[in-house]
């Protein structure tokens, strides 16, 4: 089973290894925004969590809106589609190998299919077993975003099931933001109830600035956002603050 790819990124389901292989550091995921968790909450930026910080349980049905987050967007747009939207990203293949070098969607997969084969074969004879799920409301991440700078709307082939319409509860960066916060940057982020102003207004009830205070949410031995590497935005040189290049490099795809 799994939720928002993993424990890690407010969910279940793939170890912590998995997002250490693409060069995340968890340990800075809420000061950056990357993710909203259980053993975190509280330490976040949004209005709820600063008025009350003695507040340790997540809100009903927050936990959804980690499909819309830097941590589980980028791991389900890895495994998916890695080869396309990172082509340079590779790694070794896990085979014992160390010279092979395979991209990080060969590898997600590879071991994701060994993880059920190995279920499989405990599962083999027992007649009570009609069959197996062989993932749980999985997520499209940043594939079809139509724009990265106006939030998660779908464009071309419309993906479906979880993460294919963006949930506002709470902070909602947009992609761009996401990823901005990722590399430390300051941002101005909406910050969402559950109530009136989302719903009949469509509109915030608050702005709020999310400084990580230098924190980044990928590891120091890592080359940063796997983002930034393949060309989707960059550092202005000028202002040395994050632009925007590509806002449409996710959108109209159709496997």
């Amino acid at each position: 089973h799994q939720d928002v790819w993993s424990r890690w990124t407010g969910g279940d389901g793939a170890p912590l290894w998995t997002l250490e292989k693409v060069g995340f550091d968890i340990t800075n995921f809420r000061g950056c925004e990357a993710a909203i968790c259980q053993e975190t909450y509280g330490q976040g930026h949004s209005t709820a969590e600063q008025r009350n910080k003695e507040k340790k349980s997540l809100p009903k049905m927050i936990w959804p809106t980690n499909y819309f987050k830097l941590g589980a967007a980028t791991m389900f747009t890895l495994f998916w589609a890695g080869e396309r939207f990172a082509p340079n990203f590779t790694v070794d293949s896990g085979d014992g190998d160390y010279s092979k070098k395979v991209n990080i969607q060969t590898y997600l997969q590879q071991h994701y299919i060994n993880a059920i084969a190995e279920l499989l074969k405990h599962l083999n004879g027992l007649e009570n077993i009609v069959g197996v799920g062989t993932m749980n409301e999985p997520s499209a991440g940043y594939i079809n975003v139509d724009n990265l700078s106006k939030g998660f709307g779908q464009s071309g082939a419309a993906s479906s099931g979880a993460g294919s319409k963006e949930l506002k509860y709470g902070l909602a960066p947009t992609p761009f933001q996401g990823m901005c916060l990722g590399e430390g940057y300051a941002q101005l982020v909406r910050d969402y109830s559950n109530g009136i102003m989302q719903h009949v207004f469509g509109k915030p009830d608050h702005w709020v600035s999310v400084d990580p205070m230098g924190k980044k949410a990928w590891k120091t031995e890592s080359n940063g956002c796997i983002w930034k590497q393949a060309g989707v935005w960059q550092t202005n040189t000028k202002t040395n603050q994050p632009e925007l290049l590509r806002p449409d490099y996710f959108a109209h795809v159709d496997f």
